[in-house]
């Protein structure tokens, strides 16, 4: 039997990671979820108290990942890119205040400014010639888990097979399933 080839085995890994990385249901009604009865705060305090701290967190931390990024050799900002995805979801379920939603918004800017080593960790491991094809199996990936993430949450919400917050524990799992995945070797 023929091993598989090394640009292959990373391709696929990181395409399962990205997979899994985008599977995040609860995002199209994220604002939903704070809004409603679970959370309890205003429109008003999440547009101008909340989400101001993820994006400027976000702007930051990008500067600091870009700088930071070759001198860690990617993987540990990949395992940085999962964990803050297991803070968010993990606060978003088991919090309720004001002040660990700010928390929550500086993890969401860790998680988004990482997510830039992912794309770039394929072609620090993988040679020129494979770049097309490796690029389009993550690009396919992350599309392909926008989706089935976006389809799934409809369907669950358009049904009333599960509510806002509900949609939070899948996301946390599908989280939680990546961080183990990460402890393949690449």
């Amino acid at each position: 039997m023929k091993r598989l080839e090394t640009w292959w085995v990373i391709s696929l890994i990181l395409s399962v990671f990205g997979f899994l990385k985008e599977l995040r249901p609860s995002e199209p009604y994220i604002f939903e979820f704070l809004t409603g009865e679970w959370r309890n705060i205003t429109a008003d305090v999440v547009t101008q108290q909340v989400y101001p701290v993820g994006t400027y967190s976000y702007l930051a931390q990008l500067i600091v990942v870009f700088l930071i990024t070759d001198l860690c050799r990617y993987k540990p900002l990949i395992i940085v890119l999962a964990l803050s995805g297991i803070v968010i979801w993990s606060m978003l379920l088991w919090t309720s205040g004001l002040v660990e939603l700010k928390i929550l918004e500086v993890f969401y800017g860790t998680f988004m400014a990482t997510e830039v080593v992912y794309y770039s960790y394929i072609y620090a491991k993988v040679k020129n010639e494979y770049y097309e094809k490796v690029t389009s199996y993550a690009r396919a990936a992350v599309l392909a888990g926008r989706f089935v993430s976006s389809v799934l949450a409809q369907l669950l919400i358009s049904f009333k097979i599960m509510d806002y917050r509900q949609l939070n524990y899948i996301t946390f799992a599908g989280t939680c399933v990546n961080v183990d995945h990460l402890s393949i070797p690449l």
